[in-house]
């Protein structure tokens, strides 16, 4: 329930199904008055909140004076304002409050007094529904001034002297929100989702009321405030009164299931040969590189083999033939033998190798 800390024991709550609705802390509005100390005085002993709002659903409004609270006057007043229109007032007496101490009641909605009964209508969220229908400018600005107070719900509790008990009719006949569409400039920049609505009439217990009543600090001086602001779930995310639900991360996914049809058949027949040995199109492209090696391999030798050594101690003017011999004949030298056993060609002098092709 919203409790004012530092007037503590009077609460009031929004419920639905009978059950009071979770509450978020707020930052009050600015208040628009033209006297300052009004202003600072209403800014001061204001509370709000922001609660969830679900379409079509009915709602409550329970009031609740705690022995917690010091009463001292004669009368607290008590009226609930919904989307800007007073519904329903109620008075509670010191001379009840010294009895019982702890007093509740249930607002359940605008009531209707006539000389036979007492009947009221029963509050519900309903959806705000918009348009892009083209409209007048003027009409724009109507419904923007008619709904500048939907979606609230204020509680003001004022201190007042003992009146006089009268029976009249009731002048409170909220008539709810009205339930055309509105265009959606008029809710342009604003969260607004729901206003309340009122439904068919029910029969409510005869109470007596007072009135001719004063108050005692003023009626622009009221001793606390309440205020719910009703939003959708959608609409409390979006102003990051609620955080928002994360996302669950995508599950894992099988490579497997990532491949096309014809990289699935080659997978398959790769791991299908590793398991049964059979040969597949990668082992055939290895033999062939091998084989590819070794023929490079034979080619190699046998240019090593027609490679001619050309004495460079000879006379260039000596036309002997002698200066071009084959330094091997299909032999090949190991060069991992020891020096003493390794053939002795220190009468080639300088040489170098003669490439054939040349």
């Amino acid at each position: 329930m919203a409790v004012h800390e530092d007037i503590p024991g009077i609460e009031a709550s929004i419920c639905v199904d009978g059950q009071p609705l979770q509450e978020y802390d707020t930052e009050n509005d600015k208040v628009n008055h033209d006297n300052h100390a009004v202003k600072l005085h209403q800014s001061i002993w204001t509370t709000t909140k922001y609660v969830e709002s679900q379409t079509d659903k009915e709602f409550t409004i329970k009031l609740a004076l705690k022995d917690s609270y010091t009463m001292g006057c004669p009368r607290l007043l008590t009226k609930v304002a919904v989307d800007g229109q007073i519904v329903y007032s109620v008075g509670w007496f010191q001379t009840d409050y010294s009895l019982h101490r702890n007093l509740e009641l249930i607002v359940q909605g605008p009531e209707t007094r006539t000389a036979s009964r007492t009947t009221f209508k029963p509050m519900r969220f309903s959806k705000i529904e918009t348009t892009l229908d083209e409209v007048l400018e003027y009409q724009v600005q109507k419904d923007i001034a008619r709904l500048s107070n939907v979606g609230e719900i204020a509680i003001t509790v004022h201190r007042q002297e003992l009146g006089v008990p009268v029976d009249t009719q009731s002048k409170h006949r909220g008539s709810g929100m009205v339930a055309s569409k509105v265009h959606e400039k008029v809710l342009k920049g604003e969260a607004r989702t729901h206003g309340a609505s009122f439904g068919k009439a029910r029969q409510a217990p005869r109470l007596v009321y007072w009135s001719d009543t004063t108050f005692i600090d003023g009626e622009d001086y009221p001793l606390v405030t309440f205020k719910f602001k009703y939003r959708s779930n959608e609409a409390l995310k979006a102003l990051m009164v609620i955080p928002r639900t994360p996302e669950p991360e995508p599950a894992p996914r099988d490579p497997y299931s990532l491949l096309t049809e014809e990289q699935r058949r080659k997978l398959d027949a790769i791991a299908e040969s590793m398991v049964t040995g059979t040969s597949s199109k990668g082992d055939c492209m290895i033999k062939k590189e091998e084989a590819g090696d070794r023929k490079y391999s034979t080619r190699s030798k046998r240019a090593w083999e027609d490679m001619e050594i050309i004495d460079l101690t000879i006379d260039d003017s000596d036309d002997d033939v002698r200066k071009r011999r084959r330094v091997f004949s299909n032999e090949l030298i190991d060069l991992s033998i020891e020096a003493e056993d390794a053939p002795d060609l220190s009468g080639l002098g300088n040489c170098f190798v003669d490439d054939p092709s040349g």
